[in-house]
C-alpha cells in the first residue's frame, strides 16, 4: 500500500467514526416524537433487559397485540416522558438487575421518572400493566418491576391489572417456556468436553457443541433447559412410589413416568394426588443461560461453564448437566438469545475487554470476533484484563483462546486473586490503571465485562464510577458504549 493510501484509508476509518459517534450522540439527545406522532390507538410495549429474556418476552406480546393495535415496541430507556403522556395503553415488561436496580436500558427512564423536576408529571390518560421477570433464589425479586408500578400509579396513571412476577426458579419464563415444553427448541449435540484447569478444584470447563441450525453473533446467549440426572429421577420415583414404567397421555404425547421426569423440578408432590396428577403438576426445570464462547465462524458452539458444587455435595442442575452427566454425542436441548446490549460494533476506537472465571467466553467470544483477518475496521487497540484464582492452577487464558495474543495492538493484564505474591482482583487492576482507563474513554473507546453480578461485576462498576465519575459512566451506558454481560 502506497502513502497515499494509507492516508485515504487512515482518512476514511475517521470518518467513519466520526459518523459513528455522531450517530451515538443524536441517539442521546435527538428530539423525542411529537404528539401527532403517536395515534390515540397506540398500544405501547416497552422493555428493561439486561440479558435479553425481558426484551424476548416483550417481543412476543406485541407480536400477539399485532393484530388489535398499532404497536410501538422499544427499549425503556428510549422512551420519554413527554412521549408517555401521549399514550394510552401499555404494557412493561422488565427485569431486576443486581441488587433491586432496573437493567441498563431502563435506568435513564428511571432516573427521570423519579426526578423530582417531574414530580408534577401527570399520566392520568395512561392504563398500564407490568410483567415483573425475577428469581425468587435472589434477593429483591422482581423488584425493578415493583417500583415501576407503584411510581406509574403515584404519577396518575391506572393499572389495569395487579403486578404479575415471573419467577425463573419455578419456570415461569412466560411466552418462551413453550419453545422447551413443545420441542422446537434446537437440539445442540456435544462434540467435546474438556477440561481447562485440571488441577484445579472449581473445575472450568470448555465444551464444543454441532447444531445444524446455529446462528448467532459475538455476546449472545444460550439458553440451555437442563436434564436431571438417571440417578436423581430413578430416587425420586422410589421416594414417591411411583413406577417409572408408569404410562399416561399429556396434551396427545404419551409419556412415561421416567421420562416425563427427565427435564421436570423434582419437587415433593402433593400427597393428596393421584401419581399422574403429581407427575403433571411439577414444572419444567427452570433454564440456565450461558454466555457463547465463539463465533459462527468457528463452525462450532462452544460454552465455557464453571461446575458448581451445592453445599450437600451435589452439583449444580445446569452445570451438573453440562460438565457430567451429558455424554459427547447426546443432545442438550437450548435456544440462542439475542443479546444486542452486547453486539459490540466495528470501530476503531479501542476496546476494554475484562472477564473473571468463566467470563471467560465473553472475552473468547468478542477477541475473536475482532481480530478475524477479513475484519475491515477493527480497534485500533485491545486491552483484555481477565482474572481467576491460582496462577500455577487456574490461567488458561492461552490455552482458551485461539487468537494470538502476543501482539502490539492487543495487551493483556492477567490477575490472581490467591496469589501468594500479588492477589489482585480485576476492579484492582482497573484502579490501579486508571490512567489508562480515562485515556481509552477519552479516545471513543468501548468497555465489556463479562462475569459473575457478585463480587466481579460490582467491582468493575464500582471502580469505573471511582475513575470516570457517575455522570460519564451514565454516559457511557446510554450511547451503548459499556456492555454489561453479567450474570
Amino acid at each position: 500500500m502506497t502513502e497515499s493510501q494509507r492516508l485515504l484509508f487512515a482518512v476514511a476509518l475517521t470518518v467513519i467514526y466520526v459518523i459513528w459517534v455522531a450517530i451515538l450522540l443524536w441517539r442521546h439527545y435527538r428530539p423525542k416524537l411529537s404528539k401527532t406522532a403517536i395515534d390515540q390507538s397506540t398500544f405501547l410495549i416497552a422493555y428493561a433487559s439486561q440479558s435479553g429474556n425481558a426484551r424476548a418476552l416483550a417481543e412476543q406480546y406485541a407480536n400477539d397485540k399485532a393484530g388489535e393495535y398499532p404497536v410501538l415496541l422499544t427499549r425503556l430507556s428510549d422512551l420519554s416522558l413527554s412521549e408517555l403522556t401521549h399514550i394510552k395503553r401499555a404494557l412493561f415488561v422488565v427485569s431486576t438487575y443486581g441488587h433491586g436496580e432496573p437493567p441498563d436500558n431502563g435506568r435513564s427512564f428511571y432516573r427521570s421518572l423519579q426526578n423530582p423536576k417531574n414530580a408534577s408529571l401527570s399520566l392520568q390518560n395512561l392504563t398500564f400493566d407490568v410483567v415483573a421477570l425475577g428469581d425468587s433464589h435472589y434477593p429483591h425479586f422482581c423488584a425493578f418491576g415493583e417500583q415501576l408500578y407503584q411510581l406509574l400509579e403515584k404519577h396518575g396513571a391506572t393499572a389495569g391489572a395487579a403486578l404479575t412476577r415471573l419467577d425463573h426458579a419455578k419456570g415461569e419464563t412466560g411466552k418462551s417456556a413453550v419453545f422447551f415444553a413443545t420441542g422446537t427448541s434446537n437440539n445442540f449435540i456435544l462434540d467435546n468436553r474438556t477440561q481447562l484447569n485440571k488441577t484445579s478444584e472449581t473445575p472450568l470447563f470448555e465444551l464444543s457443541f454441532f447444531s445444524d441450525r446455529m446462528s448467532w453473533e459475538a455476546g449472545d446467549i444460550l439458553d440451555i433447559l437442563p436434564a436431571n440426572s438417571e440417578l436423581e429421577v430413578t430416587r425420586w420415583l422410589h421416594n414417591h412410589n411411583i413406577s417409572p414404567d408408569l404410562e399416561f397421555d399429556f396434551e396427545n404425547q404419551a409419556w412415561t413416568a421416567k421420562r416425563w421426569l427427565t427435564y421436570r423440578q423434582l419437587n415433593s408432590p402433593q400427597t393428596d394426588t393421584s401419581p399422574v396428577a403429581s407427575l403433571t403438576a411439577l414444572p419444567l426445570n427452570a433454564t440456565r443461560s450461558y454466555t457463547i464462547a465463539s463465533i459462527p465462524e468457528e463452525k462450532q458452539l462452544k460454552l465455557i461453564v464453571r461446575q458448581h458444587k451445592l453445599d450437600n455435595g451435589k452439583l449444580g442442575l445446569g452445570s451438573g448437566w453440562l460438565t457430567h452427566y451429558v455424554t459427547v454425542a447426546e443432545q442438550v436441548k437450548g435456544k440462542i438469545k439475542p443479546n444486542p446490549a452486547c453486539h459490540i460494533p466495528a470501530l476503531t476506537s479501542p476496546l476494554l475487554l475484562i472477564g473473571a472465571g468463566s467470563g471467560l467466553a465473553g472475552i473468547r467470544a468478542q477477541l475473536s470476533k475482532f481480530t478475524q483477518p477479513a475484519l475491515a475496521i477493527k480497534p485500533s487497540r485491545i486491552w483484555l484484563l481477565y482474572g481467576e484464582r491460582y496462577p500455577d492452577k487456574d490461567d488458561v487464558l492461552e490455552q482458551t483462546l485461539d487468537t494470538p495474543i502476543k501482539s502490539s495492538t492487543i495487551r493483556v493484564d492477567k490477575v490472581f486473586s490467591r496469589c501468594p505474591n500479588q492477589p489482585q482482583y480485576v476492579q484492582d487492576k482497573l484502579v490501579q490503571s486508571a490512567k489508562d482507563v480515562k485515556a481509552l474513554v477519552d479516545a471513543g473507546g468501548q468497555i465489556y465485562v463479562c462475569g459473575s453480578y457478585e463480587g466481579m461485576g460490582e467491582g468493575v462498576h464500582g471502580a469505573l464510577l471511582a475513575i470516570l465519575g457517575e455522570e460519564k459512566v451514565q454516559f457511557l451506558i446510554d450511547t451503548q458504549r459499556y456492555h454489561r454481560d453479567i450474570y
